[in-house]
């Protein structure tokens, strides 16, 4: 891409405030919270007492609040489950969803178009009336915008199309689509990104210590190339299913393979069509 694009994702932003806030979300998410500074942010999951992912998100932790991007269609899901276990604490939840949009600017001179200076990933500093953080997901220099829906932007805008072909071209799975309450996060691909094995109790981290210390967990998200992929697709290996295709794009795929078959270079079957696991790419 030569130049930056704007992309509308299906998101929206949560915010905690309260003085209990960092510290009851370190609590229930995978990642460790309590190193980060105001300016800095992470990718991290919320999972239930089975170590299961209730949701997925990107917190960005400021001085008096912390904002939460989430997938759109989690928002209510996340909500309920945050509510469940606010009970004495001084933490105060609030859906901003109608309040303020999420962009992405992607692509070569991203940063330059906004005038700002090149930030490590996830790290995050005011533009106009929002913020704006580091975003690579899609495998290139990019950008979230985290700005009030009034505020005005203008600058080249992609389909969505376009933007899920970049997305899985890259790898990266998106909720409800490649990930779910069906899998715990390291089945998902998370495990270098979202889990922090050193941190304190949290919600599900017995069971994902379990998987971790005793063996791999029993499936794992990987890349499929090959011709005609197709969502929901069966992944076989001679009469065995061994997966399915949970997103495509052109001669790319997501999709979920037993454990015996996610080593890159194995061969596989979709649609009697010759295909070939990979490693995901955002992890490289």
């Amino acid at each position: 891409m030569s130049s930056p694009t704007l992309y509308r994702p299906e998101r929206s932003l949560l915010r905690l405030q309260g003085k209990d806030r960092l510290k009851w979300l370190q609590g229930v998410v995978t990642g460790e919270l309590t190193t980060m500074k105001a300016g800095e942010g992470c990718f991290t999951a919320a999972c239930n007492r089975q170590g299961k992912m209730v949701g997925v998100m990107t917190v960005h932790l400021q001085d008096d609040q912390i904002l939460l991007e989430v997938d759109r269609s989690n928002v209510e899901g996340l909500k309920a489950h945050f509510d469940r276990y606010i009970i004495m604490e001084d933490v105060e939840l609030t859906d901003l969803s109608q309040e303020w949009s999420i962009f992405e600017l992607q692509g070569v001179g991203a940063w330059k178009a906004l005038s700002l200076s090149p930030l490590p990933w996830y790290h995050h500093v005011g533009w106009k009336n929002g913020v704006v953080s580091s975003n690579r997901s899609l495998g290139q220099e990019g950008v979230t915008l985290l700005l009030p829906s009034e505020e005005k932007i203008s600058f080249e805008e992609g389909s969505q199309e376009e933007y899920e072909d970049l997305r899985v071209a890259n790898g990266f799975p998106k909720w409800g689509v490649d990930m779910g309450p069906e899998e715990l996060p390291m089945e998902a691909g998370l495990e270098c990104l979202a889990i922090s094995y050193g941190k304190g109790c949290y919600l599900g981290q017995e069971v994902i210590l379990r998987v971790r210390n005793f063996g791999a967990p029993p499936k794992q998200l990987v890349l499929v190339e090959g011709e005609g992929l197709v969502a929901g697709a069966e992944i076989n290996v001679g009469d065995e299913i061994v997966g399915k295709v949970t997103s495509s794009s052109k001669e790319v795929a997501l999709g979920y393979v037993k454990k015996k078959w996610k080593s890159p270079g194995t061969t596989v079957e979709v649609d009697r069509l010759s295909a070939v696991v990979a490693s995901l790419p955002w992890q490289k």
